[in-house]
C-alpha cells in the first residue's frame, strides 16, 4: 500500500501488508513516520530509483 496520510498505513498494517509512507503528499513526516511504515520515500523519484533497482 502506497499512502500519503497515517489512515492508508493504518489500514495497511491491519490488513497485514507492506507500506509505503509517500511524503510527498498531504500527511507530514511526524504523522507518517508515527505509523511505521515498512519504507518511506520524500520524492517520487525515490520511488522510482527503489523499483527501478529490482528490474530484472
Amino acid at each position: 500500500m502506497i499512502g500519503d496520510r497515517k489512515h492508508d498505513l493504518i489500514g495497511a498494517r491491519n490488513c497485514g501488508i507492506h507500506s509505503i509512507a509517500a511524503g510527498y503528499g498531504y500527511g507530514s513526516e511526524e504523522e507518517l513516520a508515527a505509523c511505521e511504515p515498512t519504507y518511506y520515500f520524500k520524492t517520487v523519484e525515490e520511488v522510482l530509483r527503489s523499483f527501478a533497482s529490482l528490474a530484472v
